[in-house]
């Protein structure tokens, strides 16, 4: 049996969910600025809360990104002859990944 393997399964599920942690206080932040829309708050105040969600979501999708370059990674070393198309998977995303930018 291979130890790290269990290791990186409660790796993985840890990183699922912080992932999911930061989407519910995204959700809790755009719920806020809605509040502010209809409650006439300061328009700074709402450019403010807009960067602050842009922000987290950019985290969120670097740690999903981070996920998927750590797997992507690992398949690519237990199999390197056949790590082709894991390649091509790696510059897709990040190719997406600049769009973020």
């Amino acid at each position: 049996m291979d130890i790290g393997a269990g290791t990186n399964n409660k790796r993985e599920a840890a990183e699922k969910v912080a992932i999911i942690q930061r989407l519910a206080r995204i959700e809790g932040q755009v719920r806020g600025l809605k509040q502010m829309a209809e409650g006439e708050r300061r328009t700074l105040d709402q450019i403010q809360q807009v960067n602050a969600v842009v922000a987290a979501l950019r985290e969120v999708a670097l740690l999903s990104i981070s996920q998927e370059v750590k797997a992507q990674l690992a398949g690519m070393a237990a199999s390197p002859a056949e790590s082709g198309g894991d390649v091509q998977n790696l510059v897709e995303l990040l190719r997406s990944t600049f769009r973020l930018v």
